[in-house]
């Protein structure tokens, strides 16, 4: 009786949360509004030929909910503001049927996991609202959730499923997988998971389902869009700098606002569309992301190579597994946008929903505290980082704490990914 008390307090308590996390992203989004619907605008204006070019620095995948928005408007006879409201409307959405799954699947009679998604949303700000990377953080999140569907009565079991249905569900979840590195290509490396001891049908089941969705995907883009368009956000990213909140950028971005706006380093607006530093050592440390991505990449073919031959595939080994990958491809990248914290938070909710692990949860912890720092980098204080002569103290110091505290919840994933009870 108890438990169901706290069960219902805790859901509507939730709901109630969720609600006021989104009044302050609509707040901050009025507030800062030409800052941060400036992508949103994009969208538009290109697509309807106000603007030259064609997206090509995005995945066609990608765009889909873009493009049926757009049609929407049109059919409605809206205007640009009518697709803006109603970008922010399909995001939110989205937000609040995942908060509901979240409740309806946390055995938990306190709700942890819906909880998380709650603080986590409120911190974030208006980001979700206005950035595309929300769809494919909630496939990969889905996609993760479909790894436990087979045994979710029964957890502890932690079978590596070599039939049946559950192999069937797991397919389901590689297909998943595959449509979100169509839309935003970084899931692509999270495949490595999906690879189990050959000897398996569940195995192959999942690559092959992986590779067969990814190949029609990729066959679809393009007959309808030409096959350049499969290749250039991948020369689009090749040709990016140093993004000026990337963990490689930090050190010049706190040696910048230290050197008294000497003029050493430049922070602004580059033909990436993104904000990027240069200067001094500026090469240097693009060379060591690139590096460092470069490292991440080998180690997820290692494992995947590792368990092809030595076995041991679990759902929970694949979820820490993802988790830790996600994480190293944030803090090793060269470029790190504010919304790229929604590639892991779904991951993470659907994992507090099937393990207790405490690294999770403190990753999950210090994830809502990288939220609300860098909610006070973009947009509260992104005027002082892009100041003339160099970059204020406080976002300079503000941006260097959320970096560290990203290098930190990485390390969490780390230590959970290689725990042997995960």
């Amino acid at each position: 009786m108890l438990r169901t008390v706290v069960r219902t307090v805790s859901t509507l308590a939730a709901c109630a949360g969720w609600v006021v996390a989104l009044l302050i992203q609509l707040s901050l989004l009025d507030r800062h509004r030409p800052m941060i619907i400036t992508d949103v605008h994009y969208y538009y204006r290109v697509l309807t030929g106000v603007w030259g070019g064609d997206l090509g620095e995005y995945p066609v995948v990608g765009l889909w909910p873009v493009h049926l928005l757009l049609g929407l408007t049109r059919s409605a006879g809206g205007d640009e503001d009518w697709f803006t409201t109603a970008f922010s409307v399909m995001c939110a959405v989205c937000s609040a049927v995942f908060t509901l799954w979240l409740l309806w699947h946390d055995p938990s009679p306190w709700c942890p996991a819906a909880w998380f998604w709650v603080l986590y949303s409120g911190c974030a700000g208006p980001i979700i609202l206005t950035r595309l990377d929300l769809f494919p953080g909630l496939l990969v999140a889905a996609a993760a959730a479909l790894l436990f569907a087979r045994n979710r009565a029964g957890r502890s079991r932690g079978s590596s499923g070599s039939g049946g249905s559950g192999s069937a569900v797991q397919t389901v979840a590689a297909v998943l997988l595959a449509v979100a590195t169509a839309a935003k290509l970084w899931p692509g490396v999270l495949a490595a998971g999906l690879v189990g001891r050959w000897r398996h049908l569940s195995t192959w089941a999942r690559t092959a389902g992986f590779l067969a969705a990814l190949a029609v995907v990729a066959g679809l883009v393009a007959v309808a869009s030409g096959a350049d368009r499969l290749t250039s956000p991948l020369d689009y990213q090749t040709d990016r700098g140093l993004q000026v909140e990337s963990v490689s950028a930090t050190p010049l971005v706190l040696a910048a606002a230290l050197g008294h706006q000497d003029g050493r380093w430049h922070i602004g607006q580059a033909p990436s569309k993104s904000i990027e530093i240069t200067g001094p050592w500026e090469s240097t440390m693009v060379t060591v992301a690139d590096v460092g991505l470069i490292v991440v990449l080998v180690a997820a073919a290692g494992t995947a190579l590792w368990r092809l031959f030595r076995g041991g595939w679990t759902p929970q080994r694949t979820l820490s597994f993802w988790a830790a990958l996600v994480m190293t491809v944030i803090v090793t990248d060269k470029v790190l946008s504010p919304q790229y914290l929604v590639w892991i938070t779904p991951l993470l909710a659907v994992g507090l929903t099937v393990s207790r692990r405490p690294s999770l949860r403190i990753a999950a912890l210090l994830t809502v505290v990288v939220a609300l720092l860098t909610t006070l980098v973009f947009p509260v204080n992104y005027d002082g980082l892009l100041a003339d002569g160099g970059p204020e103290l406080l976002p300079a110091v503000l941006l260097t704490v959320r970096n560290v505290l990203l290098l930190l919840v990485t390390a969490v994933c780390l230590r959970w990914a290689m725990a042997r009870d995960r």
